[in-house]
Order: C-alpha cells, then sequence, then structure tokens
C-alpha cells in the first residue's frame, strides 16, 4: 500500500517542473556564489556592528541605572529638605545629556543593524524561494518515502520482533 502511494507521489512530480526547478535552484546557488563576498562582507559588517551595539548597550545602561539612583537621592533629599538636593541636581544635569546621547546612538546602531539584516536576507532571498518552490513540489513525495522507510523491514526490526523475543523484555515494540 505505501509502495503504490510512493509509485503515484512520484507521478505526480512532473519530471519538467522537478528539471526547471532544479536548474533555477542551481543557478540561483551559483548567482549567490558569486555574490559571496558582497554577503560575506556583510556579515561582517553586522558582526562588528553586534560588538559595537553591545558597548554602547553597556555604557546606556550604566549611565542610566546612575541617572534613575540620582533622581531618586534627589526626591529624597527635596522630600526631607536636605542640603545636599543641589548636588544631586547638578550630577542629574551632567549625566542626563549622556544617556540621551547614548539612547540615540543605541537607535541609530540598531537601525544600522536592522537594514544589515535586511540586507542579507536579500541576498539570500532567491536561494531560497528556489529551495522552498522545489520542497513544495518533493514534499509529498518525500513524505511518503519516509513512510516507507519507517515501514520497512530491517535487521533490526526482525530481532526485535521475533518469536520468543517479546517474553524477554515485553515492552520494545516497533
Amino acid at each position: 500500500k505505501a509502495e503504490a502511494a510512493l509509485q503515484k507521489a512520484s507521478q505526480a512530480v512532473d519530471p519538467k517542473d522537478l528539471g526547471t526547478l532544479q536548474a533555477a535552484l542551481e543557478q540561483e546557488k551559483r548567482s549567490f556564489e558569486s555574490r559571496r563576498a558582497e554577503y560575506e562582507g556583510t556579515v561582517k559588517k553586522a558582526d562588528k556592528l553586534d560588538s559595537e551595539i553591545l558597548r554602547v548597550k553597556a555604557d546606556y545602561q550604566n549611565l542610566k541605572q546612575y541617572e534613575a539612583s540620582y533622581k531618586y537621592y534627589l526626591e529624597e533629599a527635596r522630600r526631607h529638605q536636605d542640603q545636599g538636593a543641589a548636588a544631586y541636581e547638578k550630577k542629574l544635569a551632567s549625566i542626563s545629556p549622556q544617556v540621551l546621547r547614548l539612547k540615540n546612538a543605541l537607535e541609530t546602531l540598531e537601525k544600522q543593524r536592522g537594514a544589515l539584516d535586511q540586507e542579507l536576507s536579500r541576498l539570500r532571498e532567491a536561494q531560497k524561494k528556489a529551495q522552498k518552490e522545489l520542497d513544495a513540489l518533493l514534499d509529498e513525495r518525500s513524505r511518503v518515502e519516509k513512510q516507507v522507510a519507517k515501514i520497512k523491514p530491517t535487521l533490526v526490526k526482525d530481532i526485535l520482533n521475533a518469536p520468543m523475543l517479546d517474553f524477554i523484555a515485553p515492552s520494545l515494540q516497533i
């Protein structure tokens, strides 16, 4: 029954379409290979940008933490009418522009990273599309092939399904 389904699935695949899609996939692979240097250069730029993003993000989070602390201490000093409020105002005034600058820098770097991601996906898009079309065409056949391989008798299955083996380990089933 499974073999008949495999034959039917194989006949459903038009050899002309299969050949066309395989040729298109090979063409896209060759096309990508010709642009591999561009792709790898973009990957290197993205890696450098990732390390820069991590550095700026760490600095931003660090200063943001100090800013939040200074705000808290300033509010507490004001609530208790402490004389140290002016010192916290001064610290807050000096750190807030730095936090804003790092926040803007981080947003800019993340936008650049997004643009690089789009560029990388654009470079691989045609090849992925051709592979997806080929996989869609061969999907039914590969599913049935897996089913046939699952049912096909093998030495291991024959041994495990031997008549007296079920007394030894009755939980083993194939």
